[in-house]
């Protein structure tokens, strides 16, 4: 009861006097002390019970993830070693064949996993997320221990497992029924909106395994983004109001866009876009606006300003700046001469979101106000641009250098006369003295120091002795050479390096060496900080080598360091940026590509499809949408529509209805529908038997033919004509002419040449053929003459641009008008265009000529009447003989003669009409005219 495992059981709750009560009375009736043993494993199993099973007593260890109670783990061996062990400091030695921890297991089996701390649940807004701890059963530590993760992407509360997103990761056991599973990086808060298509909650499914090959079931672990998820089990989480959910990434009410400061999550104005920040505050230019230089000064001045939410702020000149004031980050660079006088910019500072404040700043050149050839420089204590300015002037004095100095006044010449000068003075000495300041005794010549420095000067009469030159010195005692005593051995006593000196010498060591008691010791530089590596220094024999870290090579000096341009082999992929950094490099990825290198492709599919309404495939760096057969994308790219199949395609050989994701295909009531479910023939019944159709010939007669098909004699309609009568008569069909211009085939100009368009049975004839009688044939099938329609065929093209001459075929009693066929074409043009599967025409509309057929045949025709024929030799004849009688009669008159020569050159160049009236120069004809 004293011990520490008492201490913790009874601090969780357990009931530790029970079993002790038991076991005395036990004792008593038994008189069996080893029943004592018995009831201690009492008290260690509902103590390790109530630890593993309560979670609400889990503590939260230096990770940051709940565990079990550490006292009860530290303290108890688990289960007593379920009697298969033995306990030895806290830890079981299983007997063989058992395993795990508490010895349970026989080794081979399988972990059975309980739950997952915290609900299964984890705020990647708390901590990473990056691990938990998974509690179970039968866990044995051994090297093979394993965790398995699945991806499971979780929406509206479905889960869906990624295929193929297993991951195994070692795992480490906590204690004899927790294991901690290392996790991969999940989506939740990776990238931004403006990168990809985002998620605020992702699961994994983790299993354990003691040999990484059995592994137990599985548990979901939710990781959540609690800004604007609110979780309380597995993946039933509900999104929170007063958030937005952008491209699946959460942000609380006021949150900026993490690409563009400008834009705002509010909620009440959308909650799955941003909105445009609706207060921002422009910045406030500060600084005095009034700015001075010296003329020939280059002037740098600070643009102060204050932004009310701390944003950057960014200056510009918005006037003409005719004077080349620069901008470089906040500082108005003023290098360009300008003479005295004051010019006006307007300076403007900006944030980020356009927001801007502009003030009129005066520019102003001055001149120095210094004199006597005094410079002006800027007072140091004193902020530049604001006209302070001190003089720098030698040999004058005074706030503007207008005071000479006079250097006279300390009576500088002894025994002479000062004459003071600029910045300087002369003396000019008496006749008993001499020297620079007048100082020296005529008669006093040593006075002049004529010797060689240290040898003695005797004054004699009339002059001046020198001494004999110092030691290490040779000459006259006025002028003295050194003497070298380094230049032979015998003249120095020096084992290493011998220096001269003047007068002297003196022993050294050689560079990078240093004379200790007559001996040269190496300089360490290294250790004396005496070397000029950048980074790194290796001493050698009186000398030094540099060298540089990883990530640094040496330069040309061969002691500073510079950077290696990791960037320099582009090692980012698929368009990454590569950013430089001290021995090592960072890419920034473009959309759609995530790892170091940018080498993984994100598929963009895993998290809510993204956006897809159907199917989306992942590609390199993007996805692609897709739609199930019989619907197409839609302009966003993500959603489906249905696909008219009768309006794009012509699919029915006659009437096309359009059903959601498809259509089909009816027949006129004349016709039936093939099993292909496309193609109108006749019915059976307007088939003659084979005995029939060769012996007796077919029902229509001269509207009929027997023809061989596929083996079967067979009566048809010939061309011209339609089954009609219940499938046993034959109509003749109605034709009409009609005519339309097109300006391009397939985008390209339409022309006309002989040998193409104008030579039926050309390549280039039969595909516009096929094409016009494709788009024709689409036209009155999609309008109300469908039933009626039957047939459209090209007779020729013409030169007029390509003008196409055309037949149409409707039923004998279908009651059109040129005006309907005519309609159904432009009312199925779009935009002057018809398309087909075979291409696109543009048409002229108004060039659209729909007319009817004559009927009448050949030798009918009121030119080929021999009556016609007779009476028009006739009138030829009186036509003749009128215009002779009338020639000679005009010839005899000079004023008709007149006219018919003026009429001659009209008629030359096309002034008069088709009857030959001349319609100018002597005007109408007149009576008089008619009978002359």
């Amino acid at each position: 009861m004293n011990s520490s495992m008492s201490a913790v059981c009874a601090n969780l709750g357990v009931d530790i006097f029970a079993p002790v009560r038991a076991c005395v009375e036990d004792i008593k009736f038994t008189e069996d002390l080893g029943i004592a043993a018995a009831h201690v494993d009492t008290v260690k199993a509902a103590c390790t019970d109530v630890a593993y099973q309560n979670v609400s007593l889990y503590e939260v260890d230096d990770d940051g993830v709940l565990v079990p109670p550490m006292a009860v783990r530290d303290n108890l061996c688990p289960a007593d070693c379920s009697q298969q062990g033995d306990c030895v400091n806290g830890t079981c030695a299983c007997f063989e064949p058992y395993t795990s921890a508490d010895c349970s297991l026989v080794k081979g089996s399988q972990p059975a996993v309980r739950f997952i701390p915290n609900h299964g649940l984890c705020d990647i807004r708390r901590r990473p997320c990056r691990k938990t701890s998974v509690i179970a059963d039968g866990l044995v530590e051994t090297g093979n221990l394993t965790c398995r993760g699945r991806d499971v992407k979780i929406e509206n509360g479905i889960q869906t497992i990624i295929t193929g997103s297993d991951q195994l990761t070692n795992a480490t056991i906590r204690s004899f029924k927790e294991v901690s599973c290392q996790l991969p990086q999940s989506p939740v808060l990776q990238g931004t909106p403006d990168e990809m298509e985002g998620t605020s909650i992702y699961g994994y499914r983790l299993s354990v395994s003691n040999d990484g090959e059995n592994f137990s079931d599985d548990l979901l672990f939710t990781i959540y983004d609690s800004l604007c998820q609110n979780c309380t089990s597995g993946p039933q989480c509900f999104w929170k109001l007063n958030t937005c959910k952008i491209r699946g990434f959460c942000f609380g009410h006021g949150d900026p866009n993490p690409n563009n400061w400008c834009q705002q999550c509010l909620p009440h104005l959308s909650n799955q876009t941003f909105s445009e920040r609706p207060v921002n505050l422009p910045p406030v230019i500060v600084s005095p606006t009034d700015i001075t230089r010296v003329y020939g000064e280059h002037l740098n001045v600070t643009v102060v300003t204050n932004d009310p939410e701390g944003r950057p702020v960014s200056i510009s000149i918005t006037s003409a700046n005719r004077h080349g004031i620069t901008v470089k980050g906040d500082q108005l660079q003023w290098k360009t001469e300008h003479p005295t006088g004051n010019f006006v910019e307007t300076i403007k500072a900006s944030d980020e979101c356009g927001a801007f404040d502009t003030q009129n700043f005066t520019f102003i050149t001055m001149a120095c106000p210094c004199q006597n050839g005094g410079m002006c420089v800027p007072d140091p204590n004193m902020p530049r641009g604001q006209g302070h300015y001190v003089c720098e002037c030698p040999g004058y004095t005074g706030r503007w250098c207008e005071q000479e100095i006079d250097e006279c006044q300390s009576n500088p010449c002894h025994n002479g006369t000062c004459i003071d000068l600029i910045n300087g003075f002369n003396c000019t000495c008496d006749d008993d003295h001499v020297g620079e300041f007048c100082h020296i005794d005529i008669d006093d010549k040593c006075g002049l120091q004529p010797c060689f420095p240290g040898v003695l000067c005797i004054n004699v009469a009339g002059g001046f002795e020198c001494g004999d030159c110092p030691e290490g010195f040779t000459g006259n005692g006025i002028t003295c050479q050194d003497v070298d005593e380094c230049v032979s051995a015998t003249t120095n006593d020096c084992t290493y390096v011998c220096e001269n000196t003047p007068g002297s010498y003196r022993c050294t060591c050689s560079a990078g060496f240093i004379l200790v008691n007559d001996q040269c010791i190496d300089i360490d530089e290294c250790a004396y900080g005496l070397s000029e590596c950048s980074h790194l220094c290796s001493n050698n024999a009186g000398s030094y080598t540099c060298d540089c870290p990883a990530g640094y090579r040496l330069g040309p000096d061969n002691k500073q360091c510079i950077e290696l341009d990791e960037c320099a082999n582009t090692p980012c992929e698929n368009g990454g940026t590569c950013h430089d950094e001290i021995n090592q490099f960072s890419c920034s990825c473009p959309l759609g590509w995530l790892g170091a290198l940018c080498e993984r492709d994100i598929d963009e599919c895993l998290v809510t499809n993204h956006g897809c309404e159907y199917e989306c495939e992942n590609t390199l760096g993007s996805y692609t949408c897709s739609c199930p057969e019989g619907f197409e994308l839609k302009n966003d790219r993500k959603t489906c529509q249905d696909i008219n199949e009768c309006e794009t395609t012509l699919v029915c050989t006659h009437i096309c209805s359009n059903t959601e994701g498809s259509y089909t295909c009816s027949c006129p009531a004349d016709l039936v529908l093939q099993p292909d479910g496309i193609t109108c023939v006749i019915p059976a019944s307007a088939v003659a038997p084979q005995e029939d159709c060769r012996k007796s010939g077919c029902p229509g007669k001269d509207a009929q033919e027997c023809v061989e098909i596929d083996g079967n004699y067979v009566c048809q309609c010939i061309e011209g004509y339609y089954l009609a009568e219940g499938g046993t008569m034959c109509k003749e069909l109605t034709v009409y002419e009609a005519m339309i211009t097109l300006m391009t085939i397939n985008g390209n100009e339409a022309v006309f040449t002989e040998g193409g368009l104008g030579t039926p049975g050309s390549d280039e004839f039969l595909d516009l053929a096929v094409l016009i009688e494709e788009v024709i044939n689409a036209v009155y099938e999609n309008s109300g003459l469908q039933n009626k329609y039957r047939g459209c065929k090209v007779v020729t093209f013409r030169e007029g641009s390509v003008i196409v001459d055309f037949e149409l075929y409707v039923l004998e009693d279908a009651e059109l008008s040129s005006s309907d066929l005519r309609d159904a074409i432009l009312n199925g043009l779009s935009n002057n265009t018809l398309s087909g599967t075979n291409g696109v025409i543009v048409v002229i509309p108004s060039s659209l000529q729909v007319s009817s057929q004559a009927t009448t045949t050949p030798d009918q025709m009121w030119y080929n009447n021999p009556l016609y024929l007779t009476l028009l030799c006739v009138g030829c004849a009186v036509v003749v003989t009128t215009l002779i009688v009338g020639a000679v009669c005009l010839l005899t008159s000079p004023k008709r003669r007149r006219k018919m020569v003026v009429r001659d050159s009209m008629v030359a160049m096309g002034m008069t009409d088709m009857t030959g009236k001349d319609q100018g120069i002597d005007g109408p004809a007149t009576e008089d005219d008619k009978y002359e």
